[in-house]
Parts: structure tokens; C-alpha cells; sequence
């Protein structure tokens, strides 16, 4: 089975035309995984060992997509499912750093995934490139590629028997990792402002975080230790494996050892075995769109009022000024959201670092 497999994965990479010493630059995987995105650390008895299989708590998760080529030298923007079309924390945003999808139960169906490969495709056909997309396979995916006419893109399911088992990428959890340290922070800030854990995480809030995560704190080597790790690369490590799985502690103010510990470990887990894809994904999109014919079955939001800044002589205030221009205009490249976020990122360090310093 083992042998069978990485055949496959070697003819395809000669049927898109590429040398053996980049082969791992062509092959890209999908990695959706499931995320309680408003669990606060004061909240977590309530998610623990939820499952969601029949499309439960659609409003308290979102999916996210991972694309990342093997070598870790190309990530995708990230694509995240919720199951509101127009959440209010984006009521008034036109440009996000991610591809944001809407499916009522918050999964990754055929639907929304054949849209985006459908997307992917004419994109590598317009740079005259091949590639081929690896993805584990679901009951809502079977048979499906059969359905869909590609140029540019393979696809190759993987069974869940395969020699790969169940595809578990230890960058996802890196990701988890830093997610959940962010809202520990977020809350712990709260709590020091008013004295109670009162912080409540939006959509917004969770894109934010996760965009910024990706694109700043999963470097190439994490990538592709966890390729190694999973049975596709024979690539050497980059890092000490101590080093890929780490969780960073700069640039907050959380004990170092609380970040070791089982409850953090817990926190991290508490949405470990989430469906995040299901055969109700097509009706969920035809509700949507029977939704939208009829405007009275959808309420209307009011417009959020922009949110006053503290201070605008303070390098905070101008950073949110810049962003809330970002986010207001139509059609910003996702390349400079990132770098956006990299700025914001430098800005943090430097903040730490002061702090450190008196």
C-alpha cells in the first residue's frame, strides 16, 4: 500500500513536468481542521470532547484550510468556513488577509472546496504551472473529483487506511498552539482591566490571529518536519524537533511554564477530534442562496461604528488606522495584509522588549 501510494505521488510529479530536485515545490496539501474559535480559556469545560458530527455549535467554530506546498517555500492564503455570511465583525470590512467561505454547519463541503480548486486551477494555468494537491479523503469529497475538468491541478485523495493513516500535521497544532496563546493573553489583559474574564472573541478577532500566526510563526522548516513526520518527505530537519513543537513565550506576558502545562496542553486539544467536513454542505448552500432571495428571512445588521482609538499620537493608534484603511478598501493584494501583519508583528517585539528593558 505504501509502495502504491508514493508511485502515485512520483507519476504525478513527472506528469507536471518537474525534476526530482523540485518535486516537493509541486506538491501541495490540503489541510482542513476544525477550531472552537471563541473558546476563552474560562470556557473550555464547555467544548471539551465535543465532536459536532451532525453540524452542532456551527456559530462557535470555524474550519480552516491549509494550502502549503512540501518544502514550506509557498503558503497559500488561508481559507476559513464559518456559518454566517456576513458576521458582524465584518459587516464593514471589504479586504481580509484570508479567503473567508460561508457554510451553515461551518464545514469545508464539496461545494465551497471544488469553487476554490476551480479558482486554484486557472491561477497555475495562468502562470503555466502543474501541480499536484494532496488531500485526505471524506465522505463528502468521494468520487467528486471525477465531477470536476482541471488543467493545471492533480488531485490524489488519500485514503484514511493508506500507509499515511489519518493526516495529522504537526504545523496545525503549532497553529492551534498560537491561537490559543493569543486568547490566553487577550484574556488575561481583560481580566486585568476589569477584573473578570469578559473578553469575547469574534470572527474578526480569530482572522486576525490566525492570518498573523501563519504567516509570521509557521516558517518552511516547521512545514516540512511535518511532512517528514507524516510520511511524505525524506527531507532532513531543519531544527530540533524541540524547536519545531515549541510554543514561543516572546512578546507576552504568560508564565513561560504555564505554557507547558498539562491545562495549556488541554486548552490547545480542546477541539482535537472536530468534524470539519460533511455531506450537508450542498444544502446548506442552497439555504444560503434561498436566504438571499428572500430579504426578509435575513436580518439586517446595522453598520458597526468605527471604534474610537485611545490615542492617535501612539504608534498603536496609527497601526489601527492603517489597518481599518486596509480592510475598507476593495481589492487589496493578500501580500501586503501579510506585510501589514509583520509590521504589526515588529511592533509587539519591540514593545516586549522595552518592557523588558525598564
Amino acid at each position: 500500500m505504501q509502495s502504491a501510494v508514493r508511485q502515485t505521488l512520483n507519476q504525478t510529479a513527472i506528469r507536471c513536468s518537474c525534476s526530482a530536485s523540485i518535486v516537493r515545490k509541486v506538491r501541495f496539501s490540503w489541510s482542513p481542521f476544525g477550531l472552537f474559535y471563541k473558546c476563552t480559556p474560562d470556557a473550555v469545560a464547555g467544548y471539551h470532547r465535543k465532536v459536532c458530527p451532525n453540524g452542532g455549535l456551527a456559530d462557535h467554530r470555524l474550519t480552516i484550510l491549509c494550502t502549503v506546498n512540501m518544502d514550506g517555500s509557498e503558503k497559500l492564503p488561508l481559507m476559513v468556513i464559518g456559518n454566517e455570511k456576513s458576521p458582524s465583525s465584518l459587516s464593514d470590512i471589504k479586504s481580509l488577509p484570508v479567503l473567508y467561505r460561508c457554510n451553515l454547519c461551518s464545514w469545508l463541503c464539496w461545494t465551497v472546496l471544488r469553487s476554490y480548486i476551480e479558482q486554484l486551477d486557472k491561477i497555475f494555468q495562468k502562470a503555466n504551472r502543474k501541480a499536484l494537491l494532496v488531500m485526505e479523503d471524506s465522505p463528502a469529497f468521494v468520487n467528486r473529483e471525477k465531477n470536476i475538468q482541471l488543467n493545471a491541478i492533480k488531485l490524489l485523495f488519500l485514503q484514511s487506511n493508506s500507509c499515511f493513516g489519518k493526516l495529522q500535521f504537526s504545523f496545525i497544532k503549532r497553529l492551534k498552539q498560537h491561537y490559543r496563546q493569543e486568547l490566553l493573553n487577550q484574556s488575561l489583559e481583560s481580566m486585568e482591566d476589569d477584573k473578570s474574564f469578559n473578553w469575547k472573541v469574534t470572527v474578526l478577532n480569530a482572522v486576525n490571529i490566525l492570518a498573523r500566526t501563519w504567516s509570521g510563526e509557521i516558517s518552511p522548516a516547521i512545514i516540512r518536519s511535518s511532512f517528514q513526520e507524516a510520511g511524505f518527505s525524506k527531507h532532513q530537519k531543519d531544527l530540533p524537533n524541540n524547536e519545531v513543537h515549541s510554543c514561543s513565550t516572546e512578546g507576552n506576558g504568560i508564565a513561560p511554564e504555564l505554557l507547558i502545562s498539562d491545562w495549556f496542553d488541554g486548552y490547545c486539544a480542546v477541539d482535537a477530534n472536530l468534524v470539519c467536513s460533511g455531506l450537508r454542505g450542498d444544502r446548506a448552500i442552497r439555504d444560503i442562496i434561498k436566504k438571499s432571495q428572500n430579504p426578509s428571512a435575513v436580518p439586517v445588521q446595522p453598520p458597526n461604528p468605527q471604534a474610537s482609538l485611545v490615542s492617535k499620537d501612539s504608534l498603536q493608534a496609527a497601526l489601527s488606522e492603517i489597518q481599518g484603511v486596509l480592510y475598507s478598501a476593495q481589492n487589496v493584494p493578500k501580500d501586503i495584509l501579510g506585510h501589514f501583519q509583520t509590521i504589526q508583528q515588529l511592533f509587539d517585539g519591540s514593545q516586549s522588549l522595552e518592557t523588558t528593558k525598564s
